[in-house]
């Protein structure tokens, strides 16, 4: 087994501690990984900057047994909002929905584009793009998508489609979603 590993992958969800910083990547390469990035809060550290929640990154992983260590990060694509606290709400959204619907280390060649599509529509602010990602997530994975759903999203009534979504994607995670508990009113 090599155990150095270069990998492209989306930062789905980051906790900093004193130095370190441990993070869920979801890679081409490997599927959906947790990383330790030993030291990368430092001062002389070029990580933290890359690590950022929406952002695209190309990594260098060492492994060892079941455990990836970064040592190093370089930002592709960041996710660069115009300022809508709505756009962050929905970037942290997408975000736990790849986190919490895509199983560890399974490779998912055809779902990476897709989150591709969603981050950067997202950040453009091309709302229907940013659905249909969501509404091909489902198909992808199986889940298949509600009438309403398809309804609201030819009509154009894209609000409403978005919340439809929103309620499916909770009752296949039996569960509210996190994320949007911050940002009740902002979608």
């Amino acid at each position: 087994m090599d155990r150095y590993h270069k990998v492209r992958a989306f930062v789905l969800a980051v906790q900093r501690r004193e130095k370190d910083i441990s993070a869920t990547l979801f890679t081409l390469e490997k599927g959906k990984i947790s990383v330790l990035a030993k030291g990368a809060r430092t001062l002389s550290s070029h990580r933290l900057a890359a690590l950022q929640t929406g952002y695209e990154i190309s990594a260098q992983l060492y492994q060892k047994n079941e455990y990836f260590w970064l040592s190093e990060a370089q930002t592709i694509t960041p996710f660069l909002p115009k300022n809508s606290l709505g756009q962050l709400s929905l970037l942290f959204f997408f975000s736990e929905l790849l986190f919490r619907l895509l199983p560890w280390e399974e490779v998912q060649p055809q779902i990476y584009p897709l989150a591709r599509l969603g981050f950067r529509s997202l950040e453009k602010g091309q709302v229907k793009s940013f659905l249909k990602a969501q509404i091909n997530l489902l198909q992808i994975l199986g889940f298949g998508v509600e009438d309403g759903i398809i309804d609201k999203f030819n009509k154009g009534e894209l609000q409403a489609c978005q919340l439809l979504l929103k309620q499916q994607f909770e009752e296949i995670l039996e569960g509210s979603l996190k994320s949007l508990k911050a940002f009740q009113n902002k979608i």
